[in-house]
């Protein structure tokens, strides 16, 4: 069982990871600067050559396919990987990150 302090923290840092990327965000509207997120340009394998393509367009270099050698190892199911997932998904449903759980 997951200590409820142990838990308030976690959230607490997932706070200020959030604060921090609002500031990050202010500090770079005055720099050029391409965003890319993993949820979105990267997670759907399918978005791989277009998210890189962008990116080659952006520093201006020639585009080219690209292959990822890699192999997913884990699977899209957290409760299959965290001991306590009931626990903690019934934490944070009490807290404005609930949007962002998994449906079981």
């Amino acid at each position: 069982m997951m200590n409820n302090l142990l838990l308030s923290k976690k959230i607490e840092e997932i706070q200020n990871l959030e604060n921090s990327l609002q500031k990050e965000k202010e500090l770079l509207q005055e720099i050029p600067h391409l965003e890319i997120t993993y949820e979105d340009h990267l997670l759907p394998t399918e978005h791989h050559q277009e998210t890189l393509n962008i990116i080659f367009e952006y520093l201006g270099v020639k585009c080219f396919p690209v292959t990822a050698k890699l192999t997913r190892i884990s699977t899209d199911n957290l409760s299959d990987s965290i001991e306590n997932y009931e626990e903690i998904y019934n934490a944070i449903s009490q807290t404005k990150y609930a949007h962002f759980l998994e449906e079981n």
